[in-house]
């Protein structure tokens, strides 16, 4: 479960599904529908270019239609699984700083984006051929700066914060309904 959201998994189709919880206020609603949109946007592009899971499918379900409840609407984004059986989270640690380093230079002068906020937790290794993928690109952002300069500020980010979101904090809707009764787990299974 992420800091918005639940992912499930369908290991026989071998993909997720990322649900983020929405805002049932009007003027934030619209604004994290544009933000989803976007974190689609930028996870197609690099995927693009083999850096992220490719995403097949996208889009909002309003509160009709929510499964969360009449008062929850949510937006999913069905993409690639990325098995532990095959991948390792490798947390920009000491041992991928090449990779990781060559993969951040990838990223931004093909896609031309940046996560300056939290890189260090979503990166991942193919156990058998060494590729390193990015997931969860909603701090991602258009770098606006020369290249050299994102290149530098996501290093920094990675080696830094640990991962850490200290510098971000996300507002929370103390209304919402908790499922505090459902597993924990990072991945639920979904036929």
């Amino acid at each position: 479960m992420g800091a918005s959201g639940m992912v499930y998994v369908n290991k026989n189709a071998n993909k997720v599904v990322k649900i983020i919880r929405l805002s049932d206020d009007k003027d934030e609603l619209e604004k994290e529908i544009i933000k989803s949109t976007q974190e689609v946007k930028f996870q197609s592009s690099a995927a693009k270019f083999k850096l992220a899971p490719r995403v097949y499918f996208h889009d909002y379900i309003n509160t009709e239609k929510s499964f969360l409840g009449n008062t929850t609407p949510y937006y999913y984004i069905v993409m690639d699984y990325l098995s532990p059986n095959e991948w390792d989270n490798v947390y920009g640690d000491k041992d991928n700083k090449r990779e990781i380093s060559l993969f951040v230079k990838k990223l931004i002068e093909k896609v031309g984006i940046v996560n300056t906020i939290d890189p260090r937790l979503h990166f991942y290794k193919n156990k058998k051929t060494g590729q390193i993928v990015m997931i969860d690109y909603d701090h991602c952002e258009k770098c606006d700066d020369d290249e050299d300069e994102c290149i530098r500020k996501m290093m920094s980010a990675i080696v830094t914060n640990g991962g850490n979101r200290v510098s971000h904090k996300r507002k929370t809707y103390k209304n919402r309904k908790t499922y505090k009764n459902r597993k924990t787990s990072l991945y639920r299974d979904w036929e």
